[in-house]
């Protein structure tokens, strides 16, 4: 009976989830959780527990030993004007070989993002996740994406990054990241902070309750 606790777990996981995210499904490889939409291609809600040793041993791998990087995501984006946005960084989840692999899907963990807020206000945002990682020894990491700006090659450009970051103590940090507008490009987040209140009300779920 116990060996079927968690195959009948896993069926109940998905079943709600994707009663309450159309069109989306589960995906656990690689030691994340992922609910991503099939038809969008995009990731909606992300998890991960960033972990000091994580980052400690993220050495073990890098994007220039992975054999398998990327070359299906290169030709997928390559001269679309838009770089592959992480939701869960790749430096994250280097700690193993499989992590790293899972963080490389395009429907699971990327979506399209312009290169100047790839590595401005998302960076910072990634940036900010693991100092609070190493000064605390873990944080627990929300992330996805929202709305549709437009398509590249039948993949949705979100209209909006978004990132939970919760501390061992129970605070809680929210930014709201937008793929294109004035504000992109910037390495500082003083005006991506909302109330988490404000972000469960933009997304139409709570992502603490939707994984937990």
């Amino acid at each position: 009976m116990k060996k079927l606790i968690l195959p009948l777990l896993l069926i109940a996981f998905n079943f709600i989830h994707a009663q309450t995210l159309p069109n989306c499904k589960v995906d656990t490889t690689g030691g994340y959780i992922s609910i991503f939409d099939t038809i969008k291609y995009n990731p909606i809600c992300n998890y991960e527990l960033l972990t000091k040793a994580h980052l400690d041993n993220h050495s073990a791998n890098n994007r220039d030993t992975i054999s398998f990087f990327p070359h299906k995501i290169d030709v997928l984006y390559k001269g679309s004007g838009y770089s592959r946005g992480h939701v869960i960084p790749f430096e994250d989840l280097a700690y193993s070989y499989i992590s790293a692999k899972a963080s490389m899907n395009e429907k699971r963990n990327l979506a399209p993002q312009p290169q100047n807020e790839n590595i401005g206000t998302k960076l910072a945002c990634e940036d900010t996740c693991r100092l609070l990682a190493n000064q605390l020894g873990s944080v627990n990491v929300y992330g996805g994406t929202w709305g549709t700006y437009g398509s590249m090659k039948g993949i949705n450009i979100p209209v909006a990054y978004w990132t939970i970051a919760i501390e061992p103590s129970g605070k809680t940090l929210v930014w709201w990241l937008p793929t294109h507008g004035a504000g992109i490009g910037y390495h500082d987040l003083h005006n991506c902070h909302i109330a988490y209140t404000e972000l469960v009300k933009r997304i139409g779920f709570d992502p603490v309750k939707i994984v937990n």
